[in-house]
Protein backbone atom coordinates (compact mmCIF):
# COMPACT_ATOMS: atom_id res chain seq x y z
CA UNK A 1 0.00 0.00 0.00
CA UNK A 2 1.16 3.23 -1.05
CA UNK A 3 2.19 5.43 2.25
CA UNK A 4 3.00 8.59 3.28
CA UNK A 5 5.22 9.83 6.28
CA UNK A 6 4.50 12.93 7.31
CA UNK A 7 4.79 14.73 10.92
CA UNK A 8 5.00 11.45 12.56
CA UNK A 9 1.47 10.38 10.95
CA UNK A 10 1.46 7.67 8.65
CA UNK A 11 -0.93 8.86 6.18
CA UNK A 12 -2.70 6.81 3.08
CA UNK A 13 -2.75 8.01 -0.78
CA UNK A 14 -4.34 5.38 -1.74
CA UNK A 15 -8.13 5.35 -0.59
CA UNK A 16 -9.45 9.07 -1.80
CA UNK A 17 -12.44 10.27 -3.27
CA UNK A 18 -12.56 11.17 -7.41
CA UNK A 19 -12.75 14.97 -5.61
CA UNK A 20 -8.96 14.58 -4.80
CA UNK A 21 -5.93 14.68 -6.99
CA UNK A 22 -5.36 10.25 -7.23
CA UNK A 23 -2.09 10.72 -5.76
CA UNK A 24 0.56 12.11 -3.80
CA UNK A 25 0.48 16.13 -4.89
CA UNK A 26 4.78 15.75 -5.30
CA UNK A 27 4.35 12.52 -7.25
CA UNK A 28 1.68 13.93 -9.71
CA UNK A 29 4.07 17.32 -10.22
CA UNK A 30 7.10 15.21 -10.96
CA UNK A 31 5.66 12.70 -12.75
CA UNK A 32 6.95 14.39 -16.16
CA UNK A 33 10.36 14.93 -14.54
CA UNK A 34 11.74 17.22 -12.01
CA UNK A 35 12.42 20.22 -14.39
CA UNK A 36 10.71 23.81 -13.69
CA UNK A 37 8.55 23.74 -16.88
CA UNK A 38 7.15 20.38 -16.11
CA UNK A 39 6.36 21.22 -12.80
CA UNK A 40 4.73 24.47 -13.75
CA UNK A 41 2.94 22.41 -16.41
CA UNK A 42 1.81 19.59 -14.07
CA UNK A 43 0.81 22.25 -11.26
CA UNK A 44 -1.15 24.24 -13.25
CA UNK A 45 -2.80 21.08 -14.53
CA UNK A 46 -3.95 20.68 -10.77
CA UNK A 47 -5.03 23.89 -11.21
CA UNK A 48 -7.60 23.83 -13.67
CA UNK A 49 -8.74 20.09 -12.63
CA UNK A 50 -9.69 21.81 -9.02
CA UNK A 51 -9.22 18.49 -7.13
CA UNK A 52 -8.43 18.43 -4.01
CA UNK A 53 -5.72 17.49 -1.38
CA UNK A 54 -4.68 17.50 1.85
CA UNK A 55 -3.23 20.00 3.66
CA UNK A 56 -0.28 17.69 4.84
CA UNK A 57 0.67 16.91 1.14
CA UNK A 58 0.46 20.67 0.18
CA UNK A 59 2.89 21.18 3.11
CA UNK A 60 5.17 17.72 1.84
CA UNK A 61 4.93 19.26 -1.58
CA UNK A 62 5.99 22.80 -0.52
CA UNK A 63 9.20 21.23 1.08
CA UNK A 64 9.82 19.06 -1.89
CA UNK A 65 9.54 21.82 -4.40
CA UNK A 66 12.22 24.83 -1.76
CA UNK A 67 14.61 21.32 -2.11
CA UNK A 68 14.98 21.73 -5.30
CA UNK A 69 14.90 25.91 -5.42
CA UNK A 70 12.06 25.00 -7.38
CA UNK A 71 11.04 28.82 -5.62
CA UNK A 72 8.14 29.99 -8.46
CA UNK A 73 5.83 27.07 -8.74
CA UNK A 74 6.15 26.77 -4.63
CA UNK A 75 4.91 30.07 -4.41
CA UNK A 76 1.98 29.56 -7.00
CA UNK A 77 1.27 26.73 -4.79
CA UNK A 78 1.03 28.44 -1.44
CA UNK A 79 -0.80 30.77 -3.06
CA UNK A 80 -3.72 28.82 -4.68
CA UNK A 81 -4.70 26.86 -1.71
CA UNK A 82 -4.44 29.89 0.23
CA UNK A 83 -6.74 31.26 -2.04
CA UNK A 84 -8.73 28.11 -1.83
CA UNK A 85 -9.34 28.80 1.93
CA UNK A 86 -6.55 26.61 2.91
CA UNK A 87 -5.65 28.05 6.28
CA UNK A 88 -1.64 28.85 7.14
CA UNK A 89 0.26 28.02 9.97
CA UNK A 90 2.25 30.84 11.43
CA UNK A 91 5.21 28.62 10.10
CA UNK A 92 3.33 28.05 7.46
CA UNK A 93 3.34 32.16 6.10
CA UNK A 94 6.59 32.17 7.67
CA UNK A 95 7.63 29.57 4.57
CA UNK A 96 5.72 31.72 2.13
CA UNK A 97 7.44 34.75 3.13
CA UNK A 98 10.49 33.36 2.13
CA UNK A 99 9.14 32.07 -0.99
CA UNK A 100 8.08 35.47 -1.66
CA UNK A 101 11.74 36.83 -1.54
CA UNK A 102 13.25 34.13 -3.43
CA UNK A 103 10.49 34.78 -6.67
CA UNK A 104 9.84 38.41 -6.49
CA UNK A 105 12.23 39.97 -3.93
CA UNK A 106 13.12 41.72 -0.72
CA UNK A 107 10.30 44.76 -1.50
CA UNK A 108 7.61 42.00 -2.37
CA UNK A 109 8.34 40.31 0.83
CA UNK A 110 8.43 42.99 2.93
CA UNK A 111 4.43 44.08 1.65
CA UNK A 112 3.89 40.60 2.76
CA UNK A 113 4.87 40.86 6.25
CA UNK A 114 3.73 44.12 7.16
CA UNK A 115 0.02 42.57 5.98
CA UNK A 116 0.25 39.73 8.02
CA UNK A 117 -1.89 40.24 11.03
CA UNK A 118 -0.44 41.32 14.31
CA UNK A 119 -0.96 37.44 15.66
CA UNK A 120 1.19 36.58 13.12
CA UNK A 121 4.23 38.57 13.33
CA UNK A 122 5.92 36.55 16.13
CA UNK A 123 9.90 34.96 15.85
CA UNK A 124 9.22 32.64 12.69
CA UNK A 125 7.71 35.83 10.38
CA UNK A 126 10.64 37.78 11.85
CA UNK A 127 13.25 35.61 11.61
CA UNK A 128 11.95 34.49 7.75
CA UNK A 129 12.89 38.42 7.14
CA UNK A 130 16.01 38.90 8.72
CA UNK A 131 17.02 35.51 6.89
CA UNK A 132 15.91 37.20 3.89
CA UNK A 133 17.97 40.46 4.65
CA UNK A 134 20.84 38.34 5.50
CA UNK A 135 20.49 36.07 1.95
CA UNK A 136 20.32 39.30 0.04
CA UNK A 137 23.41 40.82 2.07
CA UNK A 138 21.00 43.66 3.68
CA UNK A 139 23.63 44.28 6.40
CA UNK A 140 21.62 47.34 8.06
CA UNK A 141 18.17 46.04 7.59
CA UNK A 142 19.05 42.62 9.21
CA UNK A 143 21.10 44.19 12.36
CA UNK A 144 17.92 46.94 12.42
CA UNK A 145 15.41 43.58 12.46
CA UNK A 146 17.11 41.64 15.09
CA UNK A 147 17.28 44.73 17.71
CA UNK A 148 13.21 45.02 17.08
CA UNK A 149 13.19 41.30 17.63
CA UNK A 150 15.12 42.21 20.78
CA UNK A 151 13.03 44.80 21.47
CA UNK A 152 9.89 42.69 21.14
CA UNK A 153 11.23 40.09 23.43
CA UNK A 154 10.68 37.64 21.06
CA UNK A 155 11.84 34.46 22.00
CA UNK A 156 15.22 33.68 20.48
CA UNK A 157 17.12 30.75 18.85
CA UNK A 158 20.47 30.37 17.39
CA UNK A 159 18.99 30.57 13.62
CA UNK A 160 18.93 34.53 13.35
CA UNK A 161 22.42 34.76 15.14
CA UNK A 162 23.43 32.01 12.24
CA UNK A 163 21.94 33.76 9.71
CA UNK A 164 23.57 37.22 10.81
CA UNK A 165 26.90 35.53 11.14
CA UNK A 166 27.02 34.52 7.83
CA UNK A 167 26.16 37.37 6.40
CA UNK A 168 29.44 38.69 8.25
CA UNK A 169 31.59 35.78 7.02
CA UNK A 170 30.04 36.90 3.02
CA UNK A 171 30.73 40.47 3.44
CA UNK A 172 34.27 40.42 5.15
CA UNK A 173 33.39 40.91 8.78
CA UNK A 174 34.64 38.17 10.52
CA UNK A 175 35.83 40.48 13.70
CA UNK A 176 31.77 40.80 14.11
CA UNK A 177 31.27 37.61 14.38
CA UNK A 178 32.61 36.57 18.26
CA UNK A 179 30.57 39.79 19.60
CA UNK A 180 27.61 37.84 17.90
CA UNK A 181 28.52 34.86 20.09
CA UNK A 182 29.11 36.36 22.97
CA UNK A 183 25.54 38.02 23.01
CA UNK A 184 24.31 34.69 21.84
CA UNK A 185 25.52 33.64 24.92
CA UNK A 186 24.27 36.24 26.98
CA UNK A 187 20.56 35.74 26.05
CA UNK A 188 21.45 31.79 27.36
CA UNK A 189 20.82 31.29 23.51
CA UNK A 190 22.40 27.26 22.82
CA UNK A 191 24.78 27.50 19.76
CA UNK A 192 24.15 24.85 17.12
CA UNK A 193 26.84 23.07 15.31
CA UNK A 194 26.47 25.14 12.39
CA UNK A 195 27.22 28.47 15.26
CA UNK A 196 30.53 26.83 16.10
CA UNK A 197 31.20 26.09 12.46
CA UNK A 198 31.04 29.98 11.39
CA UNK A 199 32.69 31.03 14.62
CA UNK A 200 35.83 28.74 13.93
CA UNK A 201 35.52 29.88 10.62
CA UNK A 202 35.41 33.92 11.67
CA UNK A 203 38.75 32.68 14.14
CA UNK A 204 41.03 31.23 11.54
CA UNK A 205 40.00 33.70 9.05
CA UNK A 206 42.11 36.53 11.41
CA UNK A 207 44.74 33.86 12.15
CA UNK A 208 43.80 33.01 15.54
CA UNK A 209 44.71 29.84 15.65
CA UNK A 210 44.18 29.30 19.80
CA UNK A 211 40.90 30.87 19.54
CA UNK A 212 39.56 27.89 16.88
CA UNK A 213 41.58 25.65 19.47
CA UNK A 214 39.40 26.92 22.04
CA UNK A 215 36.34 26.82 20.08
CA UNK A 216 37.19 23.39 19.77
CA UNK A 217 37.17 22.24 23.21
CA UNK A 218 34.52 24.07 24.06
CA UNK A 219 32.68 22.41 21.55
CA UNK A 220 33.82 19.00 23.26
CA UNK A 221 33.35 20.25 26.54
CA UNK A 222 29.42 21.00 25.60
CA UNK A 223 28.98 17.22 24.08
Amino acid sequence: MAMMQQFGRTKSVTKRSSKYVEEALYVWLFKDGGSEVSVRQKLNEFIKSRKRVFKWEVSDTLKRLRQRKLYYPALKLSETMAKRGMNKTVSDQAIHLDLVAKARGIPAAEDYFKNLPESSKNHLSYGALLNCYCKELMTEEAEALLEKMKELNLPLTSMPYNSLMTLYSKTGKPEKIPAIIKETKGCNVMLDSYSYNVWMRALAAVDDVSGVERVIDEMKRDG
